[in-house]
C-alpha cells in the first residue's frame, strides 16, 4: 500500500501539482516542447533512408537470408542503417572496407538531430531545476534505489576500474587473433596487413574468435 501511495503521489509532483500556478504552467510548457522534440528525434531516426549499395564480392561472410533480403537490382546489395543490416554487416562481414563505410554512415546519419538533442538536453535541465533539482540525473535517480549521481559514478568507477585490465587484455588478445587471420588469408588476401584493431573490427573479431576456439556460432 505504501509503495501505490508512494507511486501515486510521485506522478502528483513530478506534474508540478505542488507548484504555484504560474510556475506549474512554465513547467507543463517545458514538458510539452521537450516531448515534442523527443517525438521529431525519434521519427528522423525512423524515418532516416541512408543506405549504399555493394556488390557480393563486398560482402563476403554475410548469410545467404541477407543477400537475399536486400538484392536490389544490377547484381548489387541495397544495405542500409536499420539494426538488422548493421549488425549483419558488422558481426559477419569479412571485408574491411565495408565495415568501415557501414559505421561512418551509421556515425553520420541524421545530422539534423545534433541540434534537437542540444535542445532536449537544456529542457531536460530547466524541468529537473523547476522541480527543485539541482541537475537531470538528480532528477531521474531520485525514486531509484542509488537516489544520487555520486553514488552512481563511484559504482561505476569502482567497476570500470576492475574491468579496464581485463578490457585492456582481450583488446590485445583481438588484435593478436585479426593479426594471425589476416598472415593465413582467413580474411581475404591484402598485400598490407592492418595491426590496428579499428572500431569497425571489434564485433567481426570477436565473432571469429568465438566460433575458432570455442565453435560458438553466434547467426
Amino acid at each position: 500500500d505504501r509503495l501505490l501511495v508512494d507511486s501515486l503521489l510521485g506522478g502528483f509532483v513530478e506534474a508540478g501539482m505542488q507548484l504555484r500556478l504560474v510556475r506549474r504552467q512554465k513547467l507543463e510548457e517545458l514538458i510539452n516542447r521537450r516531448n515534442a522534440l523527443e517525438i521529431e528525434f525519434d521519427s528522423n531516426i525512423s524515418e532516416d533512408d541512408t543506405h549504399f549499395f555493394a556488390t557480393a564480392s563486398e560482402l563476403v561472410g554475410v548469410t545467404d537470408q541477407f543477400l537475399e533480403r536486400t538484392f536490389d537490382t544490377g547484381k548489387r546489395y541495397k544495405i542500409t542503417m536499420q539494426h538488422a543490416d548493421l549488425n549483419e554487416i558488422l558481426y559477419n562481414c569479412s571485408i574491411s572496407e565495408t565495415r568501415a563505410k557501414m559505421v561512418q554512415l551509421n556515425k553520420n546519419r541524421c545530422t539534423q538531430n545534433l541540434k534537437l538533442l542540444e535542445q532536449i538536453f537544456k529542457l531536460r535541465a530547466q524541468i529537473a531545476n523547476e522541480l527543485g533539482y539541482p541537475t537531470r540525473s538528480d532528477h531521474v535517480l531520485s525514486d531509484e534505489m542509488v537516489e544520487t549521481p555520486e553514488t552512481v559514478y563511484n559504482f561505476l568507477h569502482k567497476v570500470l576500474e576492475e574491468l579496464n585490465p581485463h578490457t585492456k587484455n582481450y583488446i590485445e588478445l583481438l588484435k593478436d587473433f585479426k593479426i594471425k587471420c589476416l598472415q593465413n588469408g582467413f580474411n581475404n588476401k591484402r598485400r598490407r596487413i592492418d595491426t590496428e584493431l579499428n572500431s569497425y573490427d571489434l564485433h567481426y573479431y570477436h565473432n571469429r574468435y568465438l566460433d575458432e576456439n570455442y565453435h560458438l556460432d553466434t547467426r
